[in-house]
C-alpha cells in the first residue's frame, strides 16, 4: 500500500481527538472483529523467537502499549497497533493481512510506523514522509521511541547500564524526530521525550 492512499487524511485537518471522537461514535465494540488479545496472540506468533534487548519481543510490545495508554491512547485502534507496529517491519506478516484481520484503521497506523528501505536512513525517511501524510500515527511512532530511549538509557540486555550505541543514534536522530511528532503528541508526552533527551546527553558526554 503506498502512502499515497493517506493523502485524504490532509495534515492540518486531523488531530488525534477527532479520530478518537469519529471511533466511539461510528464504531461500537461488536464491530471490532479483531480484539486486543487476537492481536497480542497474533504479534506473539510471528514474532515467535526474535529478541528486544535479550528479552521476548512482547517486552517491547507490551511496554509501548503501556506507554500509549499512560496518554490516553486506550482506544482498541491504538492498543492493537501498539501490539502489531512491528509486524510488516520485522516478520513476513503482510499489510494484506493486517488490514483483512484487523481493519483498515489498524492497518493505517501500522503502515505509517513501518520502515521501508536498505538502511536505517532511508527507513526513517519512509516513516517520516508518511506521517506528515497521516500524523494520527504520530503518538504511535512516539511511544514506539520513548520506549526504545528508556531501554537504551537502561538497558536489560547489558544489566541496566545504558547502551551508548543507541543513545547516540538517538540524539543524532533528535531534530528531525522532533519535527516529525511535536505538533502531534499530548504535551505531556513531548515533556517525557524531552526528559530522555535530556538524560541522554548526559549520559552521552560522561562516556
Amino acid at each position: 500500500m503506498a502512502a499515497a492512499e493517506y493523502r485524504s487524511c490532509a495534515r492540518t485537518a486531523v488531530k488525534v481527538s477527532d479520530f478518537l471522537t469519529y471511533r466511539r461514535s461510528h464504531v461500537s465494540n461488536r464491530d471490532m472483529t479483531a480484539t486486543i488479545q487476537d492481536a497480542i496472540a497474533f504479534a506473539k506468533d510471528r514474532h515467535q523467537t526474535q529478541k528486544y534487548a535479550d528479552q521476548p519481543y512482547e517486552f517491547h510490545l507490551a511496554r509501548v502499549a503501556q506507554k500509549l495508554s499512560m496518554y490516553g491512547f486506550t482506544d482498541a485502534i491504538f492498543q492493537i497497533a501498539a501490539w502489531l507496529h512491528d509486524t510488516i517491519e520485522d516478520t513476513d506478516t503482510t499489510l494484506a493481512e493486517i488490514r483483512e484481520r484487523f481493519g483498515y484503521d489498524v492497518n493505517a497506523l501500522v503502515w505509517c510506523v513501518t520502515g521501508v528501505g536498505e538502511n536505517r536512513k532511508i527507513r526513517n525517511q519512509s516513516i517520516a514522509e508518511k506521517l506528515f501524510l497521516f500524523p494520527l500515527a504520530c503518538p504511535l511512532k512516539a511511544a514506539d521511541r520513548l520506549v526504545n530511549h528508556e531501554t537504551s538509557i537502561c538497558d536489560p540486555g547489558k544489566h541496566g547500564e545504558p547502551s551508548l550505541k543507541h543513545i547516540l543514534m538517538y540524539l543524532n536522530e533528535r531534530t528531525k524526530f522532533e519535527g516529525m511528532v511535536k505538533d502531534h503528541i499530548p504535551p505531556a508526552m513531548w515533556e517525557e521525550l524531552q526528559r530522555q533527551y535530556a538524560r541522554m546527553e548526559e549520559i552521552a558526554k560522561l562516556n
